[in-house]
C-alpha cells in the first residue's frame, strides 16, 4: 500500500539522489528530487511536500538561508526539514536547530540511518497533530505521561496562547507563559523566565494543566523555545552526572557534629543557615532540590562538595515503595502480527521464573527512560545491594494478550555480567543503549557486546541515543568503535517516542545469522560528500 507522504530530496550529486530515491521509494514513499536551493523553493511552493530532506552546502544557496526563505512564505514556512552536510561545526549546528530544523545528519552516513529518522519524524509530528487538536480548550494531565519538554514541543507547535500550570510530586507550582507558541515568561518561586523552566523540567511526577487565554506578562524570555530545549537538555545532564555520585536520588543525610563546629566558628550567612538546615534527617535528596533557594545545579554540587569531604551522615532509608499497578491495567503494545514476528525472534522455552529481556546502558544512555516508555505505569526502580550494588529498571510489559514479560534495565558497571548470569536460564533477549555523546564508554561496550555475543547465544539489538547533540560522533564512528559485525545494525533511538522503541523491540535478531546477504544493493550504501 503506497505511502501518502511526500518527500523532496535535495543534492547536486547525482548518486546521493539515487541512493536516497531507491531507500525511500522502497519504503513506500512519493519523492520528488531538486538539484539547488532555487528550484528547491519553487517545487516546495509548488507541491508542498511532508518533509524537505536537503545538503547544507548546495551551490546557489546555502541551508540556512534555503531554511530562512522556507520560513517567511506561508506556503513553505510548516514544512519540516533535514540538514545533510559533511560539516561538524557546532555553531553551524545550533544556528540551524534556532531556525527550526528538525534534524541534521553528518555525512557519511548510512542511508538506513536516513530511513530510520525519516520514520521518527513523521511518527512525532502525528502525535503533535493529534496532541495539539485538544488544545484549544482547558485540559490537564499527568508529568509521568507527558512531560514538560514535551508540552513547550506541542504548545509550540499549535501556536498556543495561554496558561500552563504545573505541580509536582512535593506540592510545589510554577507557570508557563505562552504567546502564539513563543514562551514569553515562566515563575516558580524566585525562579523566572529561562531559570523557572529549567527548575521545572526534571519534574517527572505531578500534575499539569493548560489554561487558554489572553496573556498580559512582561517578555523576560531571551531566546527561542528551541534554545530553551536545548539548554533545559544540557542541565537535566549535568543534573543526573551529579545525582550520580550520591548514594540515591531518596537517601537522607544530616550534618555531622565537626561541620557543626567550624561553623560556628566563623561567620555564616543567612543563605548557608538556611541551606545547611535542610539536613536534617528528614529531607530526602530529591527534597532538599525542591525546598533549596539555590538552582539544582548549584544545590548539588553543594551537596557532592559536603558529601566527598565527609560532613554528611547517611541514614539508612528505604526507597520509597510503589503502588504497582495491577495487571489487569497491563495493555497490549503489539498487534497480532507485530507479536507474531516477535514470537519467531526471540520468544524460547524458559524456566518456571518469568521471561525477561535486559536493557543495558550507561546512567545517561537513555536506559531508564527506554524501560519506562515500555512498561509505563507499571515502571519502578529497586535495589539489591547485596547482588548488585546499582539501582535496576523494572517493570512488566504485555506483549499481546496473556503474553506478559518482564524489562530489566541495568547500568554496565564492572559486575553486570554476574548478576545477568544468575538470570540467564529466564533471559529471552537484550538490548544495548549507546549514547553517542560518550566516546569514553564504547571500550567497555565494545567488550561487552562481544561477551554477551559470544556467552548467550539470544537475540538481541544495539541502539543508540542523543544523535541529535551537537557532540553526538556519527552512526559509523559508532559502529567502528563498537566493533560491530556487518549484520549488525545500529539503530537510532528516542528512548521517550513509543512508537521508535516498539521499533527497536521488534528489530531484535539472532546472532551469527545463517542466511545473510553478503552483497550490497543500493540501499545500503552510503551517503557521501
Amino acid at each position: 500500500m503506497a505511502n501518502t507522504k511526500t518527500i523532496l530530496i535535495v543534492d547536486d550529486d547525482a548518486q546521493n539522489i539515487e541512493i536516497l530515491v531507491h531507500e525511500l521509494v522502497r519504503k513506500r514513499f512519493q519523492v520528488s528530487t531538486a538539484e539547488n536551493g532555487y528550484d528547491t523553493l519553487e517545487k516546495a511552493k509548488k507541491y508542498q511536500p511532508d518533509l524537505i530532506i536537503t545538503d547544507a552546502d548546495l551551490p546557489d544557496l546555502s541551508g540556512v538561508a534555503l531554511l530562512q526563505r522556507l520560513r517567511q512564505d506561508e506556503k513553505t514556512v510548516s514544512i519540516p526539514v533535514i540538514f545533510l552536510t559533511a560539516q561538524d561545526g557546532l555553531q553551524d549546528r545550533l544556528r540551524a536547530f534556532e531556525l527550526g530544523v528538525r534534524d541534521y545528519m553528518i555525512k557519511p552516513l548510512h542511508v538506513s540511518e536516513i530511513g530510520a529518522r525519516v520514520k521518527m519524524i513523521f511518527n512525532r509530528l502525528q502525535r503533535l497533530e493529534t496532541a495539539a487538536s485538544g488544545m484549544d480548550s482547558r485540559y490537564q494531565g499527568k508529568l509521568d505521561e507527558k512531560c514538560l519538554a514535551e508540552l513547550i514541543t506541542q504548545l509550540g507547535a499549535k501556536r498556543w496562547t495561554g496558561i500552563l500550570n504545573l505541580t509536582n510530586e512535593f506540592k510545589k507550582s510554577g507557570q508557563v507563559f505562552f504567546k502564539k507558541g513563543m514562551i514569553v515568561n515562566a515563575i516558580l518561586g524566585g525562579f523566572r523566565a529561562e531559570r523557572a523552566i529549567y527548575q521545572m523540567m526534571p519534574w517527572a511526577k505531578g500534575l499539569f494543566s493548560i489554561v487558554p487565554q489572553q496573556v498580559e506578562v512582561e517578555d523576560e524570555v531571551s531566546i527561542s523555545n528551541l534554545g530553551i530545549l536545548l539548554h533545559g537538555y544540557e542541565c537535566l545532564k549535568q543534573r543526573q552526572e551529579l545525582l550520580n555520585k550520591l548514594p540515591s536520588p531518596y537517601a537522607i543525610f544530616s550534618v555531622k557534629s565537626h561541620f557543626l563546629k567550624l561553623l560556628e566558628e566563623r561567620p555564616v550567612t543567612p543563605d548557608v543557615t538556611k541551606f545547611v538546615d535542610l539536613f536534617d534527617g528528614q529531607h530526602s535528596v530529591l527534597k532538599i532540590l525542591d525546598d533549596s533557594h539555590y538552582d539544582d545545579l548549584t544545590t548539588l554540587t553543594r551537596i557532592v562538595k559536603m558529601y566527598r569531604q565527609g560532613f554528611l551522615e547517611e541514614l539508612i532509608v528505604s526507597e520509597p515503595e510503589e503502588e504497582p499497578a495491577g495487571e489487569e491495567d497491563l495493555e497490549a503494545v503489539l498487534s497480532e502480527e507485530e507479536f507474531d514476528t516477535f514470537q519467531k525472534r526471540v520468544f524460547r522455552p524458559v524456566a518456571a521464573m518469568e521471561p525477561f529481556l535486559l536493557i543495558l546502558g550507561t546512567a545517561n544512555s537513555g536506559k531508564g527512560e527506554f524501560v519506562q516508555t515500555l512498561v509505563g505505569k507499571h515502571y519502578r526502580t529497586r535495589s539489591v545491594k547485596k547482588v548488585f550494588p546499582h539501582a535496576l529498571d523494572i517493570g512488566k510489559l504485555r506483549l499481546y494478550e496473556e503474553n506478559d514479560i518482564l524489562i530489566v534495565g541495568i547500568p554496565v558497571e564492572k559486575q553486570v555480567r554476574t548478576i545477568v548470569q544468575s538470570v540467564s536460564d529466564n533471559l529471552l533477549g537484550y538490548i544495548f543503549i549507546v549514547n553517542a555523546t560518550e566516546p569514553e564508554s564504547l571500550d567497555y561496550l565494545n567488550y561487552l557486546i562481544k561477551s554477551f555475543r559470544g556467552r548467550f547465544q539470544l537475540p538481541y539489538v544495539v541502539a543508540v541515543t542523543h544523535l541529535r547533540h551537537p557532540k553526538a560522533l556519527g552512526i559509523e564512528e559508532i559502529s567502528q568503535k563498537l566493533g560491530l559485525e556487518s549484520y549488525e545494525e545500529l539503530i537510532p533511538c528516542d528512548p521517550k517516542d513509543k512508537e521508535n522503541v516498539k521499533v527497536i523491540l521488534l528489530n531484535m535478531y539472532s546472532p551469527y545469522p545463517e542466511k545473510k546477504k553478503l552483497t550490497f544493493s543500493l540501499s545500503e550504501k552510503l551517503v557521501t560528500n
